[in-house]
């Protein structure tokens, strides 16, 4: 995901140099150059909006999967206990057969057994987590590093300059 937003950035900084150097060329008809700049200036809104998209999506992803690990850490450990006392009650009704009693018999092993299944079920959940720490990197380049409102400015002020250029050139400045 990083090196595909870093891509996209590559191809914005592309786009916005060659939407400031629309009016550098050759071409001397208003309209096509005006076209070109038009096509450019699109170019650069829409790429950039395609990284607030994917950038947005992804950490909204990210949140979910991190609020739901939490809830899977506590959820499941209360649930097999749950579990546990009912299959306890179950079979004391059934069979008079007291599992709660026989787990209180194992004392310090049941508790150390269960700290055990606590410590791997937390080591299984971290490992699946490593994508996000993979994602949260430094290098993210994000919408927040595209710095659109300068880099729309300095678009439209050259245009400006180079429009001042022309207007002095041509003796109606």
């Amino acid at each position: 995901m990083t090196r595909y937003l870093a891509r996209l950035n590559d191809h914005f900084r592309t786009a916005a140099g060659q939407a400031k150097s629309v009016t550098v060329g050759q071409e001397t008809d208003a309209s096509k150059v005006s076209h070109e700049a038009r096509q450019w200036h699109t170019n650069v809104l829409w790429i950039a909006m395609r990284i607030f998209f994917l950038e947005s999506f992804v950490r909204n992803i990210m949140f979910q999967m991190l609020r739901n690990s939490g809830y899977y850490l506590v959820f499941v450990p209360v649930l097999f206990l749950a579990v546990l006392a009912g299959l306890n009650i179950t079979l004391v009704e059934l069979t008079g057969f007291d599992a709660g009693a026989r787990l209180a018999d194992l004392g310090i092993i049941f508790v150390l057994l269960f700290i055990s299944m606590l410590i791997i079920y937390g080591g299984f959940l971290r490992r699946s987590m490593m994508s996000i720490d993979e994602i949260n990197q430094d290098e993210w380049i994000g919408f927040d590093s595209l710095l659109l409102e300068n880099v729309l400015g300095e678009i439209v002020g050259k245009y400006a300059e180079d429009v001042g250029y022309w207007k002095n050139r041509m003796g109606r400045g």
